[in-house]
């Protein structure tokens, strides 16, 4: 019945030019790289808002850049590896939980000694793991221009290797690309 359009008016928004944006994504993505606690160089926020010009087209800069920011230091945080002497002292800590709990049926004293035993010793290795746990979360992860471009693959679901085909070869290739897909 109502024609709202009438009351509301059109807000034209200008795209920020390369340096405020610059800023702008430094300064937003310190958030991000804090919460992932990841460092980001010039050049990676460089590269995350060139991409999302390029390759996001649902939402526009500072937003798709910071999106594809958050998305790399996920992707970097998630595929850092564990160390070795955690993944052990996580294996040991499962078998004396196992062994302490085939225990709790018996009454005897020396199960009782052992059970005893086995606490002490959960105890003490669930401390070192979150010692390990802690020394290995705060470690700061670097992330590249690479992680970037991975994490832009995977929001848009298309292979790297495309992403990495420089700009002169997809033009030159355009047309039998084009004529294959038709």
């Amino acid at each position: 019945k109502y024609d709202i359009t009438r009351y509301l008016q059109k807000i034209v928004v200008k795209d920020l030019n390369e340096e405020d944006m610059f800023k702008a994504v430094k300064n937003a993505s310190s958030k991000y790289t804090e919460y992932h606690t990841c460092e980001l160089n010039d050049d990676a926020i460089k590269t995350s808002i060139r991409l999302a010009k390029n390759f996001i087209t649902t939402e526009k800069c500072p937003s798709s850049a910071l999106n594809l920011i958050d998305g790399a230091c996920a992707y970097t945080r998630m595929h850092v590896e564990t160390p070795k002497e955690l993944i052990d002292l996580r294996e040991k800590l499962f078998t004396v939980t196992k062994e302490k709990m085939s225990i709790s049926g018996s009454s005897d004293a020396e199960a009782f000694d052992r059970k005893d035993k086995l606490i002490r010793e959960e105890i003490d290795l669930k401390k070192k793991i979150e010692s390990l746990e802690n020394k290995h979360e705060t470690k700061k992860l670097k992330v590249t221009d690479n992680d970037i471009k991975q994490a832009l693959s995977i929001m848009i679901n298309v292979p790297l290797s495309e992403l990495n085909e420089d700009e002169k070869t997809k033009l030159k290739t355009l047309k039998t690309n084009l004529t294959n897909v038709v």
